[in-house]
């Protein structure tokens, strides 16, 4: 089936070069390219108009954000799936989208592994093969390796432009939680991430709690309390794991550890 590649890019020139490089040499090439650059000033623009013949679609100009220019790339889309690739991120190796083209047109959303990278260092990591909700209070999929029918951005609405972070999470839990969106995880490493992005970024952690928050109390109000109760019980646990023996022993109520 046809594939959508949508890939955002502001002034990262360097990292917009590996994902073109990523995706023009692929084996598969029933897909179409969408590149939305902000109005890069780096020489990305540069890039995207030296291969402009490859592209189904391209424009720099400025934006309202990361998922103002998503959903301007899924206006643009006519294919049957989207993948998001953000500039950075990069296809693994050029016989990937050849092997999950095969998989598609069984579910609306089909995700396969992230390799994460930063720090000079990598980790492959594999998501689940059943989606929770308990799952989503925790973590998301993998942007950059779903493909996602086009379709269900119809059912669902596009990206939240008024969120700076979590809008593709917001997106996933909506669709799966309150669509009943049909799902199928694939076992592969799709794509290599970059740890660069704003989503990373440890000063943001505060915006993803709010942000999520909001979309909790809005979509899924009537399990607010327990969310709220969980919450509190990780935090504690993960303070737990951060603490020293002995006082891991005095908050249970046990004698001082003795060295």
């Amino acid at each position: 089936m046809k594939i959508s590649i949508i890939t955002i890019n502001l002034n990262n020139a360097e990292g917009l070069k590996k994902t073109i490089r990523s995706v023009l040499g692929q084996t598969f090439r029933d897909f179409e390219f969408i590149i939305i650059d902000g109005g890069s000033t780096d020489g990305s623009y540069e890039i995207i108009a030296e291969h402009a013949g490859s592209l189904s679609f391209w424009v720099s100009e400025p934006d309202n954000g990361i998922y103002h220019a998503m959903n301007k790339g899924i206006t643009r889309a006519s294919a049957d799936y989207l993948l998001f690739l953000n500039s950075g991120d990069y296809l693994v190796n050029e016989r990937i989208l050849a092997m999950v083209s095969s998989r598609l047109g069984v579910a609306e959303i089909v995700y396969g592994n992230l390799r994460i990278c930063g720090d000079g260092s990598y980790r492959d990591h594999a998501y689940p093969d059943r989606l929770t909700f308990s799952y989503f209070l925790s973590y998301s999929l993998g942007h950059p390796a779903a493909f996602i029918k086009r379709e269900l951005f119809e059912k669902v609405g596009k990206y939240d432009e008024g969120m700076k972070i979590c809008a593709d999470w917001a997106f996933f839990i909506r669709a799966v939680g309150l669509f009943k969106a049909s799902y199928l995880h694939l076992q592969e490493t799709v794509t290599v991430f970059n740890t660069d992005g704003i989503s990373c970024m440890g000063e943001n952690r505060q915006v993803m709690r709010e942000e999520q928050d909001t979309v909790l109390r809005r979509d899924f109000s009537f399990f607010m309390t327990d969310f709220e109760s969980y919450r509190d019980l990780k935090d504690q646990i993960e303070g737990l794991r951060r603490s020293k023996p002995y006082k891991f022993l005095k908050l249970l109520g046990l004698p001082k550890y003795q060295s």
